[in-house]
């Protein structure tokens, strides 16, 4: 039996979600993000309530979550949009490019765990020497989590950052 590849295109075309349809034209079938009808559609993306739960994340500096990297970090935020079909080009995503490269922003939103040479160019590991009990974040938190980070002291984390779910599960 010989695979359908159109078939399956034209099915994900008709029945697909705005953000699948968006990156089938732009990434199977080459369309450009230019076009009427994918500025459109690309609307349509943006006004998807998991696109907005992501947008809803971002701080007017341009930064995504509450960190760079974990489940309500920079990373992730990013990365969702991008899989959602948000262009890169989207004001958002430059916003948070411009804030990512700026280090008196990354500096008030990063973890201040050691990273490495790279990560820890902007002299946040500086701030770990000090730091023998934690510290709060610039979003006020105090939520402490010990041992987050590969034996790390506790840290206090943003007090948004967890919440309680349907039957208490923390989310």
């Amino acid at each position: 039996m010989e695979y359908d590849f159109q078939r399956q295109i034209d099915f994900l075309l008709e029945n697909a979600c705005a953000g699948i349809r968006y990156q089938v034209y732009r990434d199977m079938l080459g369309r450009s993000a230019q076009e009427p009808f994918m500025r459109k559609l690309q609307e349509e993306v943006l006004g998807q309530p998991n696109v907005q739960r992501h947008l809803e994340a971002q701080h007017p500096d341009g930064w995504f979550g509450h960190e760079l990297h974990g489940i309500n970090g920079m990373d992730c935020h990013i990365r969702g949009l991008l899989n959602l079909g948000v262009e890169a080009a989207h004001p958002c995503m430059q916003r948070a490019a411009a804030a990512l490269v700026t280090p008196d922003i990354a500096k008030q939103h990063k973890n201040w765990f050691r990273g490495g040479e790279a990560l820890d160019a902007d002299g946040r590991d500086s701030v770990m020497s000090g730091n023998a009990g934690g510290h709060s974040t610039p979003a006020g938190g105090n939520r402490s989590f010990p041992g987050a980070c590969h034996g790390s002291p506790a840290v206090s984390l943003p007090g948004g950052l967890f919440r309680e779910g349907k039957k208490g599960k923390i989310l």
